[in-house]
């Protein structure tokens, strides 16, 4: 996947929940402990993310990004053969 459109599908999950806790607590008024456990959760799911992200951010935008289970790899399409 290139490398914006991976930052936009990596990130966009952190983004939503943080709209919807504030959307959902605006209306509420008071977040009991269940918010606080699933803010917590999204947290630390989030804090890796970001550092991934922030890694990845002043990459080459001509590269391409592969999540594999050891992490992700930077790839580089080969443009044409000689």
């Amino acid at each position: 996947m290139p490398k914006n459109a991976f930052l936009l599908v990596f990130m966009a999950p952190l983004g939503a929940f943080a709209a919807l806790c504030l959307t959902l607590a605006g209306g509420s008024g008071g977040m009991g402990p269940g918010w606080w456990v699933a803010i917590a959760v999204v947290a630390g799911i989030g804090f890796r993310d970001l550092k991934g992200a922030w890694r990845l951010l002043f990459l080459d935008p001509a590269r391409w990004i592969k999540e594999t289970p050891r992490g992700l790899d930077i790839l580089r399409p080969v443009v044409g053969h000689p």
